[in-house]
Parts: structure tokens; sequence; C-alpha cells
């Protein structure tokens, strides 16, 4: 993705001297160590020079669209960053999975286990080492056919855990390549943060940010997605 498309996909949906919450677009990398590519963190760095703070907060893969959260201070940093670690801030997830869950809200908990030769994280059994518990709500919103539109409240935020729970369920993301073996036309997985809340870092205030996804897999279900 050159510099061009990134000015023209990159959306600031709230700026304050605290924080940034962006809407990135799906193949763009929130950082990257390419000093060819460009990524979002760069990106944000150079449309202000004058910026000589910035940390991310929440990370999303690249091949995921969605909102990301990144503080301008380091005290905003700190505040920030305990919501997220003691699970205040809250992930909120849309996805298009091939096929339909069982039961239309479920709660999902898996062991997860990262190879970081492959990139890749899969399902074990409790107690294998290094295995890390992965936990997250879903509901159904809709159904078309054998695809299902669902709304993923993350508990724990765990390598490709959207990902790697929802195919050992038996409901994988449409369109990704990596734990979905059915053939799709979709350059990039269903699968968008949606919803950020947390609290302002200065005024302590309940803030809620959404982001409508713009992946062609969430086209036939855009009616059934609240803005």
């Amino acid at each position: 993705m050159n510099i061009s498309r990134v000015k023209e996909q990159v959306n600031i949906i709230e700026e304050t001297p605290d924080f940034l919450v962006v809407y990135k677009p799906a193949g763009l990398a929130v950082e990257s160590r390419s000093l060819t590519e460009p990524d979002l963190e760069h990106y944000l760095k150079n449309r202000n020079k004058k910026e000589n703070y910035l940390a991310i907060i929440n990370r999303i893969d690249q091949t995921v669209e969605g909102l990301v959260l990144f503080a301008k201070t380091k005290s905003a940093a700190s505040c920030l960053s305990a919501q997220l670690n003691d699970h205040t801030i809250k992930k909120v997830y849309l996805a298009v999975t091939d096929g339909v869950p069982p039961e239309k809200e479920m709660k999902l908990e898996d062991y997860l286990l990262r190879d970081g030769k492959t990139n890749t994280s899969r399902i074990v059994q409790k107690g294998t080492p290094n295995a890390k518990l992965a936990s997250l709500n879903l509901k159904c919103l809709a159904t078309a056919g054998k695809r299902s539109l669902l709304e993923i409240e993350l508990h724990t935020g765990r390598h490709h855990q959207i990902r790697v729970q929802l195919s050992g369920a038996g409901f994988p993301i449409t369109g990704d390549r990596k734990y979905n073996k059915n053939i799709s036309e979709y350059r990039f997985p269903g699968l968008c943060s949606y919803k950020l809340e947390f609290k302002d870092p200065r005024s302590k205030n309940k803030l809620s940010f959404k982001a409508m996804p713009k992946g062609r897999a969430f086209e036939e279900f855009m009616e059934f997605i609240e803005t």
C-alpha cells in the first residue's frame, strides 16, 4: 500500500491532546520493521511533524480493518495501557463467518499456543506449556445462507484470537487464508475492529467510538450493523 493510498484510506475518528482514534484499512500494518512499506504509526508521526510522542494502545492484524487507539502523551499512555491491562477498555469486533453458530449468543474459552516461526496460533489443552487463556463472547446478528454476521466482545487479547477461536468452533472467518480452508474471492478476512470504549485519560468520562466496516465480505450484512 503506497503512501497516497494510506492518506486516502486512513480516517481520524477523534483527536485530542491526549489520544487519537484512527480507522485503519485492511492491508496496512499498524507498525512495521520495513523501511519501504508504509505503516499506520509512521504515517501518523509524519502527518504532524510536531508530534514527538505516539504510543500504540491496541494493535490489530495487518489484514484486519478498524479502530486503533494511540496515546499522544506519556501520562495518557500510562492511563490507557492500565485500562487495557485490567480489561476496562471494551473491544468489540464484527466478523463474517462461513457457518452459523449453534446458539445466538455464546462464550468461547480456549487455551492458545503461539508459534513464532509460522506466525500462527492454535488451540491446545489446558496446562500446555506457554499456552494462554483466550476468552470472548459472541452474538449472531444475522445469517445469509451459510454465512453469519457476528458481534464479538474480546475479554483477552491473544495473537490471532478471534480467527483461531471461530475456526476451532466450526465457523471460520470468511476470507481468512490462515485459518479457513474454504476458497474465497475476498482479498482480506471479514473482520473489523468495530467499537472501542474507554475512559478519557484526563476527564475520566466514558467514551465510545465506532467504525463501519468497508470490506467486501460485509456488503450483504450492512443493514444489520448499528451505525
